[in-house]
């Protein structure tokens, strides 16, 4: 069972309330979802090359660090559209 900081989830059942998804679902979707964010990096890298002022990896880090917390994000936020309180 995937354990993120802050969220405990104990069973598949609560996975599933999460994010609308299964576990093994959520798996091949990592895979692809991983995929879509390197290649839009890789894109946006090409694409403002000559006006950047950092080197990549330079400026402020994101909270979400791995595309595995991301793509959570994303399904609970579409699943159960909280309030930006509740996502703090």
């Amino acid at each position: 069972m995937r354990k993120f900081k802050s969220i405990n989830i104990r069973n598949k059942r609560q996975f599933l309330a999460f994010t609308g998804i299964s576990e093994e679902d959520f798996d091949k979707l990592l895979i692809e979802f991983t995929r879509a964010l390197d290649q839009d990096r890789r894109k946006n890298y090409q694409k403002n090359r000559a006006s950047r002022q950092r080197r990549p990896g330079g400026g402020r880090l994101g909270v979400l660090s791995t595309p595995e917390l991301k793509l959570f994000f994303v399904l609970f936020y579409l699943k159960n559209y909280p309030t930006f309180d509740i996502l703090g």
